[in-house]
């Protein structure tokens, strides 16, 4: 597969299960390429975490691409079905990295910020 050479938006994230260091559950690579539309013309997407090689999201990456930001929300039931089927034998964390991989693409795309705000600072 020829790299990515036009500008890309990135994301990465890594869900263990407390903030001090863990095990990832998931760590979570996105490079993504959207033509002027704004829907997604190119990307990759890694994956890996605990007791899980690291490994490339193919199906996803199929699916995702002519998508726009409206259709890869954190509940896009066949991206959901995408990933149930590229981790078969690991439903609760298929289910995660949908969320995740929806979320994140609906955000790079300009839908929503994939992140809370932190909170404002006393002076």
């Amino acid at each position: 597969m020829p790299p990515i050479t036009r500008p890309l938006l990135l994301r990465y994230e890594k869900i263990g299960h407390r903030e001090a260091f863990s095990p990832a559950r998931i760590a979570l690579a996105i490079a993504l390429e959207a033509d002027a539309a704004g829907r997604v013309a190119d990307c990759r997407i890694g994956l890996s975490g605990a007791g899980l090689h690291g490994r490339r999201l193919p199906a996803a990456e199929t699916w995702l691409r002519g998508h726009c930001a409206t259709d890869c929300g954190p509940d896009a039931t066949d991206l959901h079905a995408t990933l149930a089927n590229a981790l078969p034998d690991d439903p609760p964390r298929a289910r995660l990295a949908a969320r995740l991989i929806g979320g994140h693409v609906a955000a790079l795309l300009g839908r929503r910020p994939a992140t809370r705000a932190l909170p404002e600072r006393a002076a």
